[in-house]
């Protein structure tokens, strides 16, 4: 079994809206101690939402921690104050994620949704950062207006899934969680 670290001190040196930066100091194998810098998160919810005709919502965005527009499925984070609001999974998990992911879904394309279903858990960076992103799929019904955040400027396309996987393959999609999902649907799809 790997050896657990165990933390000595605990600092808070940041702490904002979206995180926290902690540094812990830590015992390590052999009884030295180390630092280790980590961002804390609550999480947050990414959705595979299939339009009517089968097509996957994707969104282009412009953001500003890779200076560049990326393609990505309707995503955010778990606002501090937001709580379960039913439970979904066999498992009896609560339903944070499936909250956060019909505002956000509401919020960035207009859709309206059912079936939602949890299609996986990601952790991008595991070696600063404790923030898992649910991935939950679910169908498209009504399609009212959107309502983005301010200064939100996102633009609304859909794709097939052999589309999408063509994109992924030429380097047009680099974002982990869409890449996630794209390929978990084209394998349930037999793609």
């Amino acid at each position: 079994m790997p050896f657990i670290e165990e933390t000595l001190t605990k600092e808070v040196l940041l702490q904002n809206p979206v995180f926290t930066l902690v540094r812990h100091t830590v015992r390590v194998k052999g009884g030295r101690t180390s630092t280790r810098y980590c961002i804390e998160h609550k999480g947050a919810v990414a959705v595979a939402a299939l339009t009517p005709d089968g097509k996957l919502l994707m969104e282009k965005q412009y953001r500003k921690a890779l200076d560049d527009v990326i393609w990505e499925i309707p995503a955010g984070k778990i606002d501090p104050d937001e709580t379960p609001c039913e439970v979904i999974a066999e498992d009896g998990r609560k339903g944070y994620w499936l909250c956060t992911g019909k505002r956000e879904l509401k919020e960035e394309t207009g859709w309206e949704a059912e079936d939602w279903q949890p299609l996986a858990t990601i952790c991008g960076s595991v070696g600063y950062t404790n923030e898992k992103i649910e991935i939950w799929k679910c169908r498209c019904t009504v399609q009212g207006e959107t309502d983005p955040d301010e200064g939100e400027d996102v633009e609304l396309y859909e794709f097939t899934l052999p589309q999408l996987l063509a994109m992924i393959r030429r380097g047009e999609i680099i974002d982990a969680k869409t890449i996630t999902a794209v390929l978990l649907l084209a394998r349930e799809a037999g793609i």
